[in-house]
């Protein structure tokens, strides 16, 4: 009896999660085929049929739906579902951005997602420079960027900075500032406060996160 009751408690805790959520997940997916609804609808709906059978699609959104659902903060399930859309449409296996990033946005906490396209918006200032840049955490709590030692960027106040760091480098997105690179120096001292990205990889984190162009389908290089 008590199975029983715990069963149909976990059944409509999980339909209700699943109703709530997929929609705005569904919205993301279609956007990253195009910004017409009624448009991108029917892409998404031939290439399902297309690729009814290819395994690297539903792979895709296999890990997409349980990412959905493990996420802290409901405001990234329109990302999830974006980025879904993105490996789908490219045809493209999920790798290690996929994983990483998926890992990150399910741990962001509510008004964190915002912090994260701040920070990598004060990043893409640094790139023009250098392809790796660092972010550092001043002893004011602003945060920097820098493209080589002693040049600086715009100053930002991120409030979860340290935290940001910590998931990003825990998710394989960053690293720790390399006390032989471009941005070595005497800032290359306090790991935690530390940030160091690559072009590449932050590029195309913000091309999902926060589309550059400011449309809802970039130019994806996933």
């Amino acid at each position: 009896m008590v199975g029983t009751l715990v069963g149909v408690s976990l059944g409509k805790g999980l339909y209700r999660a699943t109703a709530r959520r997929f929609p705005a997940f569904a919205t993301g997916f279609l956007n990253a085929f195009d910004p017409d609804p009624s448009a991108a609808g029917a892409k998404a709906a031939q290439m399902a049929e297309e690729r009814k059978d290819d395994h690297t699609y539903h792979d895709t959104v296999l890990r997409s739906f349980r990412q959905m659902m493990e996420a802290v903060d409901e405001s990234v399930v329109p990302t999830l579902g974006y980025m879904a859309g993105q490996y789908a449409r490219a045809n493209k296996r999920p790798d290690a951005i996929f994983r990483g990033l998926g890992r990150l946005l399910c741990d962001l906490e509510e008004g964190e997602l915002e912090q994260l396209k701040s920070m990598l918006r004060l990043a893409a200032t640094a790139f023009r420079e250098q392809p790796e840049i660092g972010l550092i955490l001043d002893r004011k709590g602003q945060l920097v960027a820098s493209a080589r030692e002693e040049v600086f960027y715009e100053r930002k106040v991120i409030p979860d900075a340290q935290r940001l760091f910590m998931l990003m480098k825990r998710d394989g997105l960053g690293g720790n500032i390399r006390t032989d690179g471009a941005v070595a120096g005497a800032q290359a001292r306090m790991p935690d406060r530390e940030l160091s990205l690559d072009a590449i990889t932050a590029s195309r984190v913000r091309e999902i996160v926060d589309p550059s162009d400011g449309s809802s389908v970039p130019q994806s290089r996933v």
